[in-house]
């Protein structure tokens, strides 16, 4: 409550309000003098638009740097126990994969390696297939885009990766620094949930325009639906 009432214009600028609204609800425009008295208004009012854009400038733009070191603090951490999530699912897949290997009649360890290689190949290659079509569905947004299946730090995750995006993050003197900006994976992961803490990026952060365009076409997807990218 003490944070929102700090946010108010000084005195002087909220009696300057207060006397030109007055002003022009008392003011009927009829004749040149009434019109000149109505353009004196307009032009003071104008002023006073201006220094209360001023006034807040300077906030939000530290409320902006604020965000942006936020978000990325929350990458950091995340990217901490992310990896740990993702190892320990994988653990319990092969875990349940080689129970479901114990109850087969064959001792014969050729075929188990053998039928574990396929089963690998088979989930990479769902894996794959998930990342080159999300991929073709953002590439007019996100040209140089591209995805692989691992990381050095989890081997498990699919990865999308671009050059442009991740180095057109805003920095803190641009007037527009940071405000609403989000990474692709966390888009990825809200339309597909089944996908969270196995998906992640370089750092591709995207502006709201493009959010709203890749979270329709990411929505498309999960309905059947083919994208037009238009």
């Amino acid at each position: 409550m003490s944070e929102l009432q700090e946010l108010k214009v000084p005195s002087q600028t909220e009696l300057a309000v207060v006397n030109i609204t007055e002003a022009a609800r008392s003011i009927e425009v009829v004749d040149k003098p009434s019109a000149d008295k109505a353009s004196e208004l307009i032009v003071a009012g104008k002023k006073l638009i201006k220094a209360i854009k001023d006034y807040f400038d300077p906030m939000k733009k530290a409320a902006d740097e604020a965000k942006r070191r936020i978000l990325e603090t929350e990458r950091q951490e995340l990217g901490k126990i992310e990896p740990v999530v993702a190892d320990l699912s994988a653990k319990v897949s092969r875990w349940l994969a080689d129970e479901e290997c114990g109850k087969m009649s064959s001792d014969n360890i050729l075929a188990l390696i053998d039928g574990r290689d396929k089963a690998k190949a088979s989930v990479a290659a769902y894996e794959k297939k998930i990342m080159a079509i999300i991929c073709d569905a953002v590439r007019d947004i996100i040209p140089d885009i591209e995805g692989w299946l691992g990381t050095a730090d989890n081997p498990n995750v699919l990865f999308f990766n671009s050059e442009i995006w991740s180095k057109d993050f805003p920095t803190a003197d641009e007037e527009a620094a940071s405000a609403g900006w989000w990474w692709l994976s966390m888009l990825i992961e809200q339309v597909f949930p089944e996908l969270q803490f196995q998906v992640s990026d370089n750092g591709i952060y995207l502006p709201p325009e493009e959010q709203i365009e890749i979270l329709k076409r990411l929505k498309r997807l999960r309905d059947g639906k083919e994208t037009n990218n238009e």
